[in-house]
């Protein structure tokens, strides 16, 4: 019979009421599964209404993971390596300072002058105790990344009392432009000592080990968010599959083709399998562009960055300490090769391969070129426009043609013509360096802000997960309740 007027099938009645009279009788029947229809509806009601339960748990439990994902690495992870990269710049940056102060002697209108670079040293001194309170704070209890912390901060000190004291020294002999001697060597011989074979390394084990950490993490959340994917597709098939089947039931023994309830029950499970499944595909893939096209490059060129301010703190000491020359000549060739990788002998000879390799800009380099930037430049990362790093190339190119041209003029011992070379002037050494350190830092800003639109877009989009899931969950509960009581009722 159709229409709202159908009644239960005779044969279900009969069977009810021999099934009652038998149990009356205590001669109940030996059976194997629900024999009546009011039972199997509600066997498939509870199986039905069990699945939703466990489709809301797992789609919870995965939207979970996803936010603990983004929430670790742009907030814990993320930062924190940043800020050990951080401590790494800033201990270059003020040896680079603190050696151009003792490099000016009581010459104080050299170049940008020395109350600009003592201005620039505590600046850089403030951030590096800045980064080390921050990587303090964010190392859990008991870490031994917060131990290292502790041993830098102890280092930074010791080592900007021996700069003060070499500072001292060399303002009371009063000795020329790179003239430093006596007492002020040996303290910046100290100091320089304790920053590069100490403090330095120290710093950059920390930078790895939070590397190493953040990629670890990345990797574990970034792999429980895609499992958590697919474990939202198999409940949600899970459920939908027993809301088709009810309904089918339902159509079937009542002769109906639709349970408006049901078949909304249905499609509402559906949704709630596909919004989130699709919500944590989305969140792997702005976390996978927060750590590749983000994060990632950040770092690098951060290091390629501190790595470079190290070189320009070996050309001071080159001009400093002239009887050490040769170690630190050697000690800049090695920080340079870091940076860009080129074959070439000697110092002038990798300044001419530079400007070789480089020439006609990130396209041109090719799979010989090593280093920071020549991997930088082969493999672009999203964000990286090919301007920027064109621009940060020449600009290592130029840097390193004004080293070359400061060290013909020690050979050629125009040892004041090489000092006021690398202090004075638009294209002294000292000023083509803050143009190319300037074109790496505009680089790691677009980076940053790469890192940081996919860390706020992954949080925005679980904003309101909340209240939606449940209140999708209680709905389809709901819907399941509404579509199968008239029928039970039926039979009462």
């Amino acid at each position: 019979m159709k229409g709202s007027t159908a009644r239960p099938d005779i044969a279900d009645r009969h069977a009810a009421r021999a099934v009652q009279r038998a149990r009356a009788e205590g001669r109940m029947p030996e059976t194997v599964g629900p024999r009546t229809t009011p039972s199997r509806i509600r066997i498939l009601t509870l199986a039905a209404l069990a699945a939703v339960a466990a489709l809301f748990l797992v789609v919870t439990v995965s939207l979970s993971q996803a936010r603990d994902g983004v929430n670790a690495l742009g907030d814990s992870a993320g930062p924190r390596t940043i800020a050990a990269h951080d401590v790494y710049s800033a201990l270059s940056d003020m040896e680079a300072q603190a050696t151009t102060v003792l490099l000016m002697g009581d010459e104080h209108g050299l170049g940008r002058g020395r109350a600009e670079a003592l201005r620039h040293y505590e600046q850089r001194r403030g951030d590096a105790n800045h980064a080390l309170a921050q990587a303090a704070q964010l190392a859990s209890e008991g870490d031994a990344d917060e131990n290292d912390v502790r041993e830098l901060m102890d280092g930074l000190g010791s080592y900007e009392q021996l700069v003060a004291r070499a500072r001292i020294h060399n303002d009371a002999a009063g000795e020329g432009a790179g003239a430093l001697s006596g007492e002020a060597l040996r303290r910046q011989r100290e100091a320089s000592t304790l920053m590069q074979e100490d403090l330095l390394p120290q710093a950059s084990e920390l930078m790895e080990d939070s590397r190493s950490a953040v990629t670890e993490r990345y990797e574990d959340k970034r792999s429980a968010i895609l499992s958590g994917a697919v474990w939202v597709v198999a409940a949600g098939a899970v459920a939908t599959g027993i809301l088709v089947w009810l309904h089918h039931y339902l159509s079937v023994r009542f002769r109906r083709r639709m349970n408006v309830p049901i078949a909304g029950a249905a499609l509402a499970a559906a949704v709630l399998t596909l919004g989130p499944c699709a919500i944590l595909v989305t969140e792997a893939q702005q976390l996978r562009t927060a750590k590749e096209d983000g994060l990632d490059p950040v770092l690098s060129l951060s290091q390629t960055r501190a790595v470079s301010t190290a070189i320009h703190a070996d050309q001071n000491r080159y001009l400093l300490d002239p009887a050490r020359g040769d170690v630190y000549e050697e000690e800049y060739l090695a920080g340079a090769r870091r940076v860009l990788a080129v074959d070439a002998e000697g110092a002038d000879g990798y300044a001419d391969a530079v400007t070789r390799a480089v020439a006609d800009g990130p396209d041109g380099v090719d799979a010989s070129v090593g280093g920071f930037l020549g991997r930088e430049a082969r493999n672009p990362s999203t964000g990286s426009a090919e301007s920027e790093l064109a621009e940060v190339l020449e600009g290592y190119a130029a840097f390193q043609r004004s080293d070359q041209h400061l060290r013909g003029l020690v050979e050629d011992g125009r040892f004041r013509s090489a000092v006021e070379a690398h202090l004075d002037g638009k294209d002294s050494v000292s000023e083509t360096f803050r143009s190319y350190d300037a074109s790496v830092e505009s680089l790691i800003a677009s980076h940053r802000e790469t890192f940081g639109d996919a860390v706020t877009a992954g949080e925005r989009e679980l904003a309101g997960r909340y209240w939606q899931v449940p209140a999708m969950a209680v709905a389809v509960g709901v819907l399941i309740v509404a579509g199968v009581y008239p029928r039970l009722a039926e039979y009462r």
